[in-house]
């Protein structure tokens, strides 16, 4: 009996085997899955997609409002998701407070598509909606690449921002178009630019579909390095210092004035959690360091591009900007006459912008049809009550919670900065709802923001600016 004991206090040889190929398999697969999400958060902001179906519509200029594509970073998602599902995935590391509500819409956008007056599109755009969601959900199940988040993003905003000054000094594209750089000139029509003492200065794309998306992925990611770089201990300060002051500088040339408010809101609220934490001494410390550097940073670009400046600011009275402005209004008066006269059940996801084209080319007039640009008034014509609750729910209830919880985590600082961000630039664009990577933008922040508060729930670290 005694010689038998030793042999089964352990496995069998084959057992064991067994096990540690398994075990080798499952560690293949998640190291897959973090090397492709890393690439997808460096490639967030990324347009190159390939047109599958054309579905041209009368009156619909833009054709990713009615055409059917593949992205570049699709192929990421679905490969990242692959392996995320294949590792048994652990939904608690979302609350449920923010899982349910994720889930909830694209099940109501799938429910919805009957409504729709294009069926088609809105069950292709609810498909959408699905795998951005589950990206959320991966996203927030991986604790590495939770961590790795505003390094790979602040990596992948440098390089949009080097294409983006690149195309400013230029004033045309830089020759990029064979990876999905739009045709860009100053005198192209239809691209972005602004009017400046009789002059079209062309706005950057980087490698987006427009200088707003841009910005906003830029925002977003200088609002996560931020917080991170002045919480934490990180290694090659420098470098993050690099990307901060190349982010910063796109961000200003992209000329996004909701982006810039938020972006501002964001490092208000970094900044005052940060000095009411510390010391005295600490805090003249980061003033200057922090806020004396961005006022006079903010100065001097405000002194070289003056011009530019005030007629974006609408200081001018630019024809250009008064008729963003004009076309803006045209598309809300829109959204209110249905909410007025039709709230329920909603029309369907990515619907209104044949709304615009049904019975109200008078509230329209010359502009060109389009999602109204607040996200908020959006998701209620497009989903009705429930769907509009359920957004507010998702980006106004992160903030409250932080505002009401007695003690902060490093980990949440940064992810609400930008939440609030996305929140501001939601009341001037649709993009960060309706648009492929201003949405894929948004979840990724609420994986990031759902993830931070579960792990802060088990184990508080305090905010301690370094």
């Amino acid at each position: 009996m005694s010689a038998i004991l030793p042999a089964a206090a352990g496995p069998a040889p084959t057992e064991a085997g067994s096990r540690g190929h398994l075990l080798s398999i499952r560690t293949f697969i998640n190291s897959a899955r973090n090397s492709v999400g890393a690439l997808t958060l460096v490639l967030l902001p990324w347009w190159w997609h390939w047109i599958i179906i054309r579905r041209p519509f009368e009156g619909i200029l833009f054709h990713e409002l009615t055409d059917f594509s593949l992205y570049a970073t699709d192929a990421l998602l679905l490969c990242a998701l692959a392996a995320w599902l294949v590792t048994k995935p652990d939904l608690s590391a979302l609350p449920r407070w923010v899982l349910w509500p994720l889930l909830a819409l694209p099940l109501l956008a799938f429910a919805l598509v009957t409504a729709a007056a294009d069926r088609d599109l809105a069950l292709y755009q609810a498909a959408r909606l699905s795998l951005v969601t589950l990206w959320s959900l991966a996203l927030a199940g991986s604790p590495w690449l939770r961590r790795a988040a505003p390094a790979l993003l602040l990596v992948g905003s440098s390089l949009q921002a080097i294409i983006a000054l690149a195309q400013v000094a230029l004033q045309h594209a830089v020759g990029l178009g064979f990876v999905g750089e739009v045709p860009l000139s100053q005198q192209m029509p239809g691209v972005s630019v602004v009017y400046a003492a009789g002059v079209r200065w062309l706005r950057p794309y980087g490698l987006t579909q427009h200088p707003n998306i841009l910005a906003g992925c830029l925002s977003v990611a200088f609002l996560l390095a931020l917080a991170t770089v002045t919480t934490g201990n990180v290694r090659q300060r420098w470098a993050w210092y690099v990307g901060l002051v190349l982010t910063g500088a796109g961000l200003a040339v992209a000329f996004s004035r909701a982006t810039w408010i938020g972006t501002a809101l964001g490092g208000l609220f970094i900044g005052s959690h940060i000095l009411s934490s510390r010391s005295p001494a600490v805090r003249r410390r980061l003033v200057r360091r922090v806020l004396l550097l961005l006022v006079s940073a903010g100065l001097v670009f405000g002194a070289l591009t003056w011009p530019i400046l005030a007629s974006r600011l609408g200081l001018t009275g630019a024809s250009a900007e008064a008729r963003s402005i004009n076309e803006r209004g045209a598309t809300i008066a829109i959204a209110w006459r249905h909410l007025i006269t039709a709230p329920w059940p909603g029309i369907g996801l990515a619907q209104f912008t044949r709304l615009t084209l049904a019975g109200n080319l008078d509230l329209l007039g010359p502009y060109a049809p389009q999602p109204v640009h607040v996200t908020p008034l959006l998701v209620l014509v497009e989903l009705g009550p429930i769907g509009g609750l359920l957004w507010l729910w998702l980006m106004l209830a992160p903030p409250i919670r932080w505002i009401r919880r007695p003690t902060h985590a490093a980990s949440l600082l940064g992810p609400t900065a930008a939440l609030l961000a996305l929140v501001v630039i939601g009341l001037f664009d649709y993009y960060p709802f309706q648009a492929t990577q201003g949405r894929l933008l948004t979840w990724t922040v609420l994986g990031l923001w759902g993830a931070a508060w579960a792990a802060a729930a088990r184990e508080t670290t305090p905010i301690t600016p370094t």
